[in-house]
Formats: C-alpha cells, structure tokens, sequence
C-alpha cells in the first residue's frame, strides 16, 4: 500500500469522524493492515496527523491551481472556487477543525497559514484576471480588496458564527460570493454575473 494512498483514507477518517476519536487501532482497521504494519510507516499519531496536514496542503494547492487554469473568465473561476469551499465545508466535521485546533495547535497553524496564503495568491490572480478582461472594475486597489477577501472567508469558516440552525455555512458562501462579485463587477462583468447567476445559485 502506497504512503499517499494510506493519508487519503485516514485524511477522509479525520474530517468525517474529527481525529481525537480516532485512534492507530481504528486506522489499521480500516486499512485492513496490522498496527505493527501501519507503524512502519509513522512512527506515531502525531507524526500520522502531520503527514495528513502536509497531504491536505498538497491538494488543496493542486485544487486551486487546477480552478486557476481552467479556460474560464475571473466570474466563472469565483464560481468555481465557492464551490470548492462548499464541498469543503460539507466533508469536513465540527470536531475535525475542533480537534487540530486544540490537540495539534502546531499541525492547526501550518495547514491555516497554507491556505491562508494560497488564497491569498489566488484571489490576488483572479482580481488581475477581472481586471483585464473588463469583468471588474479598475479603480479598486487589487492587495487591499485581496485581503479583505481572504479576511472574511476566514472569518465566516468560524464554526461558532453558525449557532443559529436557520443559517448553513454553505448557502452563506453563496451571498458572500454573490456580494463580492457584485461589489467588483463592472458594467460587463454585472451583465454576464446576471446572465450566469444560476451556476453560482445551483451549486
């Protein structure tokens, strides 16, 4: 059995059941391998939850770089991205964020500043890419609307923000995507985000 394809299981464990609950036990059960085998491999939890984080990191960077170079406008590629977050959200338990936060703090700020600043870079991409298209205004500065952006998706991730059930993370990211698009958009950009709302609605 392959390392990576090891860390995608145990990555979909973690996410699915949080990792606090589970333990080598449960890993090299899944695995249908022995613990004796499964640590030939980490030496431990610890270094079994780094190596998820590291892997996570990985694809969530390909994932990205994949949305970035589709043949498709900034608008398209916001839409694109919303739905990446979405599905994100829905695979990923309260328990998973709850757990590295507080058991793996280490672990918790690198996969945090890594998204954090492939964000960063992606968003910063797509603002130039509406830019000179002409689906975006040019008069707002591209740094500042950049981490103004990645702010408020960060903000919004909060799990504690969410307490009231009327309220889904996932049908907010699609107001917060509506809003932002509607906020850059320019006279152009407004009239094709109107025409192809419902691929951001329908997501």
């Amino acid at each position: 059995m392959e390392i990576n394809e090891i860390l995608d299981k145990v990555s979909a464990m973690y996410l699915k059941f949080g990792i606090k609950s589970v333990t080598m036990d449960d890993v090299a059960r899944e695995l249908l391998i022995s613990k004796k085998t499964l640590y030939q491999y980490v030496k431990d939890k610890n270094e079994l939850v780094e190596k998820v984080i590291d892997r996570l990191i990985e694809a969530d960077n390909q994932q990205y770089c994949n949305i970035l170079d589709k043949d498709r406008n900034a608008i398209e590629q916001l839409f694109d991205v919303c739905k990446h977050i979405r599905e994100i959200i829905t695979e990923v338990s309260t328990s998973a964020r709850y757990d590295l936060k507080k058991y793996y703090p280490k672990q918790f700020t690198k996969l945090y500043e890594k998204k954090k600043e492939m964000m960063l870079t992606s968003v910063t991409e797509n603002l130039e890419k509406g830019k000179q298209e002409g689906l975006f205004r040019q008069d707002f500065s591209t740094q500042y609307i950049a981490l103004f952006f990645v702010s408020r998706i960060e903000n919004t991730i909060e799990i504690e923000f969410f307490m009231d059930e009327r309220i889904t993370q996932q049908d907010f990211f699609v107001e917060v995507f509506e809003y932002h698009i509607r906020g850059l958009a320019s006279p152009n950009g407004l009239k094709f985000f109107e025409e192809n709302i419902n691929e951001l609605k329908q997501q």
